[in-house]
């Protein structure tokens, strides 16, 4: 342990540094505990948040952690499991000619039966099989699973029926989840499909802690 202007610097094995505040320190330990703060102390802390080049945030308080994961949990967006920049969607373009220029044409709304290319950290990479020409798709992480259950989709005969709901910069996005076949009736592609106390099937597209739950259908809507 050592210290600094911000706070104490706390490391830990293979040489993993973080810094605890001075504010935590004052909000969770008694003035006898916090004469205790030298170097070479042991200090039990928690990871707030790490950053990659700057460490870790640390905190004495394990019901600030809980806070933090929940808060996290309820920002997310589809759209953070898909490629990021135009670069990433260009390189896929280029890697994937072919396969992008036969999926130009309308897949959305429609199931194909897909198999993995390439899986990437927050998306897969898949490509239709039975098919005269072979079309692209990306797989969403979230969607990668069967109600709760992991998909074997990094073995090499694994294929599985996906549908498309929507299209992002000319290449569709695929659901495995094999409830929207079955309630495919329940797809609304355009607004005037929109009936009052009609069911609709719509994607969770993002889950805020103060918005609530956005909800994407077909084509976008």
């Amino acid at each position: 342990m050592a210290q600094n202007e911000h706070g104490f610097i706390v490391r830990s094995f293979n040489d993993t540094k973080g810094l605890l505040n001075f504010t935590d320190v004052a909000e969770n330990m008694s003035k006898k505990e916090k004469g205790e703060l030298k170097p070479g102390a042991c200090v039990k802390t928690y990871v707030l948040w790490s950053k990659r080049n700057s460490g870790l945030a640390l905190t004495l308080d394990k019901k600030k952690v809980k806070m933090t994961d929940a808060s996290t949990d309820l920002e997310k967006s589809l759209s953070t499991y898909l490629p990021q920049t135009e670069e990433e969607f260009a390189q896929i373009t280029e890697t994937y000619s072919q396969l992008v220029k036969n999926s130009a044409s309308a897949c959305v709304g429609k199931t194909f039966t897909w198999k993995v290319a390439e899986i990437r950290s927050n998306y897969s990479i898949l490509k239709t099989v039975l098919e005269k020409k072979a079309k692209i798709a990306i797989l969403p992480k979230p969607m990668m699973s069967m109600f709760g259950l992991s998909l074997p989709t990094d073995m090499d005969d694994f294929t599985m029926e996906g549908f498309c709901f929507q299209e992002v910069n000319k290449i569709p996005v695929v659901t495995f989840n094999p409830m929207v076949s079955k309630l495919q009736n329940l797809v609304t592609s355009q607004q005037s499909d929109f009936i009052p106390n009609k069911a609709s099937l719509g994607f969770i597209e993002s889950i805020s802690a103060t918005l609530g739950l956005q909800v994407t259908f077909l084509n976008g809507l």
